[in-house]
């Protein structure tokens, strides 16, 4: 099983045109969102059997894709619940019908106006009848960021659509912002440490999705002072397991008094 894999981008694929059989078969680690670009035209049987994807966006329409896309009776899906296509799309006689078996018997489905589909039950099974438009962006960006007090930072944040998603926050703490077309939220480094709730809003033209979120801001520890070495000339301390001299005495000031005692007895 593929376990350190815990996301997929193929953004930067430009001439990817197909994805093979198993090809991130029960790669569990794999959450979030994942968008297949356009030039994708061939998607084999369970090329994401297992994962733990969250959100599925078609930018185009491949012409074929296999059967049991995300899992199947045997490991049904668990995690997806937004699939999203740019493109209109009448059910392709290429897609076989069993691509979407054994998804959540819920979630949202993204799609232009004029668009028919597997939600309409051509295929047969209708595996995502239960599923409704989605009323505006997926954030699948985490629910919580932490910085240390007097760093200030940025963090990210994601939200899958097949429209542009512009970003506000709602009761977020002053000098906290969001840039509205990237998502980037910036923390400064003069807020005062403490857990501040607020929401992040995100927006387009099929409706506005709120995810409340918990920003916390951590007093750095204190640094810890270095621990002296044992037997270290001046510092009063035997070899590692002597019982430590008090007051600290030079080592040699030791070494002296030992041969000021040696001659005394020679003497003698």
């Amino acid at each position: 099983k593929c376990t350190g894999l815990a996301s997929l981008d193929l953004s930067g694929a430009s001439s990817l045109s197909s994805i093979g059989n198993g090809a991130f078969a029960d790669c569990t680690s794999i959450t979030g969102g994942l968008v297949i670009p356009a030039t994708v035209q061939t998607i084999e049987d369970g090329a994401f059997y297992g994962t733990g994807l969250q959100a599925v966006s078609f930018e185009g329409t491949p012409a074929r894709v296999g059967a049991y896309l995300f899992g199947d009776a045997a490991l049904p899906s668990t995690s997806l619940v937004y699939i999203g296509f740019e493109s209109a799309l009448a059910a392709p006689s290429g897609w076989d019908p069993a691509v979407f078996e054994s998804v959540p018997s819920a979630g949202m489905l993204a799609y232009p106006d004029g668009a028919t589909g597997f939600w309409h039950g051509e295929f047969g099974t209708p595996y995502l009848d239960g599923w409704t438009r989605a009323s505006g962006p997926l954030i699948t960006s985490a629910a919580t960021a932490s910085f240390p007090q007097g760093a200030g930072g940025t963090f990210q944040l994601v939200a899958l659509s097949d429209l542009p998603a512009i970003w506000t926050l709602d009761g977020a703490p002053a000098g906290v912002s969001v840039n509205p077309n990237t998502g980037v939220l910036t923390v400064p480094a003069a807020l005062a440490s403490g857990t501040y709730p607020f929401t992040v809003v995100a927006m387009n033209e099929w409706g506005t999705t709120r995810q409340p979120f918990t920003l916390s801001v951590a007093t750095p520890a204190p640094t810890p002072l270095p621990t002296p070495a044992g037997g270290g000339a001046g510092t009063g301390l035997a070899a590692t397991g002597d019982v430590p001299l008090w007051p600290p005495v030079a080592a040699g000031a030791i070494a002296l008094a030992a041969v000021a005692l040696s001659l005394k007895k020679t003497r003698e």
